[in-house]
């Protein structure tokens, strides 16, 4: 195998401008993340002030890294004016590890922007982040998708780095926030592929970049990072305490750790271990999942119900999952084929209401089905696509006291309505996921953890027959029943 070492002309928009081993046959290596940069959270950080003429008159702009937390309170990535008082931007984990974004212009909390997210991350565990400021509003990124979140501090919230003001000194850090009277929140743990753009990347750049959870080459983006630490990768180590980062951006402005002995190197980096191996195939004779009757699941109005189906039946109509049993005081809502369509049922004190999509979903090919109750209107999404809409269809439904069943009704008729087929990452919301649809269902199994469901039911992949384990927050597991075994057939 030869060695070649490309000039930044060679590649694209002088992108990578590292050494890539080419095989005998020919052809590059794929991108791959070997290596990150683990932090001990007392002194260590990434001196990146050399990029700061670069990037200060930005007005948007873009940071993105991935990060394994060992604990709260810890900076990510911070710009600052250290010539004037606390005057700053950072992205940061907070001690109750929230991903926080802030950009304070002197004075108080009070004076700029701060945006947090509703939930916390999880130690130990691989994400990726980003804050995107579009000279509107900051918004906060996590595995890919915009997260809940609240700008709690919001006077200033169109500025960017502009709108700090240099005046002589400024400061770049990863891994600390570094004022004019402060050098604190030191990062504690794991950190990869930090990149900063000079423009606020679209959604879909940012999902892109967290590639299904495996680190992406940022140069085939259509934006190119204008700084971009592979923190591991390309970073030299000057036999003392401190490594040189190489800056794979285009203002090719190095970076150099501070304090960071050689064995801070690491080769723990994404991926993201989510994979979706397993789905379970229902008979249709009698076949399906019982996920009992619990409280969290006695959805009454706001409500999403997700689902991944591969079926070839042409019977009149089969049951996918839901709560019903067709005597009265059972009965609350379904998601189900009627003909070659999906359709999506619920049941309230003044009647029946159902909507249903467009799309021949008993084709042989995985199809995705969402049914929303917004609380007003009904709607069902096929692969990620509004099919259908029931226009103040939506609103309270019965508190019926059938079982949650995937692949059948609960009881009576005697025709049950088993499903034929595969079923694959079933989930269930008390909110509405229409703003989600197509990231969850528009190409293939996400890992919806992003998205906190309260029940999400991964159909093989980390169960144990007859146990379907709920990975949501409810905690409700289901009970496979006359079957044993997964399928390998999954959506791709």
């Amino acid at each position: 195998m030869a060695i070649y070492t490309l000039t930044p002309a060679q590649l694209k928009g002088g992108g990578i401008y590292n050494s890539f081993e080419i095989p005998a046959g020919g052809g590059v290596v794929p991108f791959s993340s070997i290596n990150s940069f683990e932090v001990d959270g007392t002194d260590d950080y990434i001196d990146g002030t050399s990029a700061i003429d670069t990037i200060k008159t930005n007005t948007q702009g873009t940071i993105s890294a991935w990060v394994k937390i060992s604990s709260g309170g810890s900076t990510i990535f911070n710009i600052s004016d250290v010539s004037t008082t606390r005057r700053y931007i950072m992205l940061h984990i907070t001690g109750t590890q929230k991903l926080y974004g802030q950009l304070r212009n002197n004075g108080g909390n009070t004076s700029g922007w701060i945006i947090q997210t509703d939930d916390a991350l999880s130690l130990d565990t691989w994400y990726h982040v980003a804050v995107v400021q579009n000279a509107v509003s900051p918004i906060l990124y996590v595995n890919g998708v915009e997260v809940a979140q609240t700008l709690v501090v919001g006077d200033q919230d169109h500025r960017w780095i502009n709108g700090l003001g240099f005046v002589s000194a400024n400061n770049l850090n990863i891994g600390r926030l570094k004022t004019s009277d402060l050098n604190q929140n030191y990062f504690d743990g794991l950190i990869d592929e930090v990149s900063y753009f000079s423009s606020a990347l679209s959604s879909t750049d940012i999902e892109t970049i967290y590639n299904g959870g495996v680190p992406n080459n940022l140069n085939d983006l259509s934006t190119l990072p204008t700084i971009w630490y592979r923190m591991g990768e390309e970073a030299t180590f000057d036999g003392i305490r401190d490594w040189t980062l190489r800056d794979q951006g285009t203002g090719r402005n190095d970076g150099t750790s501070q304090n960071m002995a050689e064995d801070a190197k690491s080769t723990d980096v994404p991926p993201n271990l989510w994979t979706n191996t397993k789905s379970i195939l229902l008979d249709g004779v009698d076949d399906y999942v019982d996920c009992g009757n619990p409280a969290s699941l006695q959805i009454t109005n706001t409500m999403t119900l997700s689902i991944w189906v591969k079926t070839t039946d042409t019977s009149t109509y089969e049951i996918i999952i839901g709560k019903d049993s067709i005597s009265t005081g059972t009965r609350s809502f379904l998601l189900y084929r009627n003909g070659s369509i999906a359709r999506f049922l619920i049941f309230k004190s003044s009647g029946n209401e159902l909507v249903e999509g467009t799309t021949t979903i008993n084709d042989g090919n995985w199809h995705h089905i969402m049914g929303v109750n917004d609380g007003t209107d009904l709607k069902i999404y096929v692969n990620g696509t509004l099919e259908g809409t029931n226009v103040g269809g939506g609103g309270t439904i019965l508190n019926g006291i059938s079982t949650f069943n995937i692949g059948r009704r609960a009881s009576a008729p005697a025709n049950r309505g088993y499903f034929t087929g595969n079923i694959d990452e079933v989930a269930v919301w008390d909110t509405d996921q229409s703003a989600n649809a197509s990231a969850i269902g528009g190409t293939i199994p996400t890992d919806l953890s992003t998205y906190n469901p309260i029940s999400w039911w991964r159909g093989g992949d980390g169960d144990t027959a007859p146990t379907l384990t709920d990975n949501g927050s409810g905690g409700n597991d289901g009970t496979m029943n006359n079957f044993t075994t997964f399928s390998t057939d999954v959506p791709t």
